[in-house]
């Protein structure tokens, strides 16, 4: 097997990212020749800034697999979208950051983020999440565990399985 990986830093709209992405960019993945999987993800850090927004996963079977989807037709067109795309990211960024309203905008987010943490930190979310964590794997529901078990072993639909409670 042989995988390409692809991480995309955090944007800058994550909203605009994801509609270019899913709605346009990840159709022209699809028909890449000798493409055995394509799959994504967006890592959470436990703690601290996020530095990888989204991470993108291309499988083949083999290095000739691979070789030939990197020189095809249909990789190319997923690098000039990918490029087209940052070339409208940019224009977006300079008519943001010549709109005057940008800065008070900026400013009320910052006023709003203090009033957020002011109600509720970002400690106790991460707080309960760890919790909610622990109890998933370590508490007496095995549903995940079974679940997991199931897709490492391919032994059975891991999604068929009920949690106890």
């Amino acid at each position: 097997m042989h995988r390409v990986t692809i991480q995309y830093d955090v944007p800058q709209d994550p909203e605009a990212f994801d509609e270019r992405y899913f709605d346009h960019h990840v159709q022209l993945v699809a028909p890449i020749p000798g493409l055995h999987a394509f799959t994504w993800s967006k890592p959470r850090p436990l703690g601290g800034d996020h530095s990888v927004y989204l991470v993108a996963q291309l499988d083949f079977d083999d290095a000739d697999s691979l070789k030939a989807a990197l020189s095809s037709a249909e990789m190319g067109a997923v690098g000039a979208d990918a490029a087209a795309f940052r070339g409208e990211v940019r224009r977006f960024a300079e008519r943001l950051a010549a709109d005057p309203g940008t800065v008070a905008r900026l400013g009320e987010k910052r006023r709003a983020r203090r009033r957020d943490e002011q109600r509720k930190p970002l400690g106790a979310y991460r707080a309960e999440e760890l919790a909610r964590s622990h109890e998933c794997f370590f508490g007496a529901d095995r549903s995940y565990h079974e679940a997991r078990r199931r897709f490492v072993h391919k032994t059975g639909n891991p999604c068929a399985v009920k949690p106890t409670r």
